[in-house]
Formats: structure tokens, sequence, C-alpha cells
């Protein structure tokens, strides 16, 4: 019953994430052709360097927060952990470990949304430039 819950809330949380990554795209990519089309001379060379930067961009934005975060926890004197209670102990350490390093996830998932606006200013360039 509860490792039916688990699959549950795994799944849920899934569809979550892919979501925060497609808006996360999409807002890039506006940005990106804001700042393209607004500044400057609208030429591929230019929307591949706008591209480049803004995707390098997103990934600092994303160590930036995850150092952030790591910074403020990860002093292991001082960590939150709710592991403290009745559960056998795999069920402890296996909150405990989700709970200490929920936000190696921050930083994945910015290098992929950094990465997406990269590869295509790559190919912009290779197929129209």
């Amino acid at each position: 019953m509860e490792s039916n819950m688990k699959t549950e809330e795994n799944q849920q949380s899934k569809p979550a994430l892919f979501k925060l990554f497609v808006l996360a795209e999409v807002i890039l990519l506006l940005i990106i052709a804001a700042i393209w089309w607004f500044l400057g001379e609208h030429s591929i060379r230019r929307f591949t360097d706008i591209s480049f930067l803004v995707g390098v961009g997103a990934m600092l934005f994303g160590l930036i927060l995850y150092s952030g975060t790591r910074g403020s926890t990860g002093s292991f004197g001082y960590q939150f952990a709710q592991t403290v209670n009745d559960d056998d102990m795999h069920k402890r350490i296996s909150r405990d470990w989700k709970e200490r390093f929920y936000t190696e996830w921050l930083i994945v998932l910015f290098i992929g949304v950094g990465v997406f606006p990269i590869i295509i200013g790559i190919l912009a360039d290779k197929i129209l430039g």
C-alpha cells in the first residue's frame, strides 16, 4: 500500500518537473527572441551569440541558486531533517537523503534548461548560417 503511494507521488512529480522545464524553456526562448529582435541586427550569427549567452546565464543562475541553498544548509552541524520518528532505519535514511540532496535536482534542471538554447543556437548556425 505504501509503495503504491510512493509510486503515485513519483509519477505526479515527474510531470510537474517537465512542466517547469518547458515553462523555463519558453521563457528563455522569448527572452532570446526579444533581445534579438529589439537590439541590433537580425542575423543568424547574432541569434546564436544571444542563445549562447542566455543559455550560459541560465546555467549560472542555477549554480547560484544551488550554491545558495547548499551554503545555507550545507553545514552538517546544521541540518534540518524529519528523520526522528517511528519508521524503520531504511525509511529514515531514505528520507534524510531526499531532504539533504533535493537541491541537486535544481542544478540538473538549470543545466538542462541552459543547454537547450545553446543547442538551438548551434543548430540555427549550422542550418541557416
